[in-house]
């Protein structure tokens, strides 16, 4: 009777060693599966795709057109030529270049009223009235008077106006004129008019009295 039971024992105890062994190596599959996922996930590779490295490059080589204000205008136009050459299509980008446009034709403007002989006179006037020194003064008389045909070229300042009819200040000369703003710092006087000559120089200035 001893001997009929030990069989079934040893098949039980068997069979459970089998089921704990199938478990195991199930629970070990599924622990590999799980350190087998891909790092990155089906957002992130989304996320990852939508950046676009040209647009950014782009972006941040119009800001240097803004944070530079050193920089050539021939500098930034070809920065923004070479932004709008890539089509981007983007809401931001767009306002971008057209601040940059707006900037660069603003600048353009600036650098043309400059080049006027009425900027680079006027500014002959601020200069000499503010020179540190008489010599420093008397050298910019001494430019300022080559844009004149002579150094007794008339100068005349408006001191009224009604209507059509002015009334001026009395009769000067350039030379005259220069040097009161030497003596006086008195720059309170703006261009009216300039009359040329036959040789491209000035031969008459009329100013107006600043009120």
């Amino acid at each position: 009777m001893k001997t009929r039971n030990i069989l079934p024992v040893t098949i039980s105890k068997i069979m459970n060693k089998v089921l704990i062994l199938f478990i195991a190596l199930f629970l070990i599959s599924v622990s590999s599966c799980k350190s087998k996922k891909p790092a990155v996930s089906i957002d992130d590779e989304e996320v990852v795709e939508d950046v676009n490295t040209d647009l950014i490059e782009a972006k941040a080589s119009l800001q240097k057109i803004f944070d530079n204000p050193d920089m050539s205008i021939e500098e930034k136009e070809k920065i923004l030529n070479d932004v709008k050459a890539k089509n981007l299509d983007d809401d931001e980008l767009n306002t971008l270049i057209a601040k940059a446009e707006n900037l660069i034709a603003k600048e353009k403007e600036e650098i043309k009223r400059k080049s006027t002989p009425e900027y680079k006179l006027e500014d002959y006037f601020s200069k000499i009235a503010n020179a540190g020194s008489e010599d420093q003064a008397n050298r910019y008389i001494d430019e300022a008077l080559k844009m004149f045909s002579s150094n007794t070229a008339n100068v005349l300042i408006i001191i009224a106006e009604e209507g059509h009819i002015k009334d001026y200040d009395k009769p000067t000369n350039i030379s005259k004129y220069l040097n009161y703003l030497k003596d006086t710092k008195n720059n309170t006087n703006k261009i009216d008019e300039i009359k040329w000559g036959a040789n491209k120089k000035i031969k008459t200035l009329i100013l107006r009295k600043i009120k």
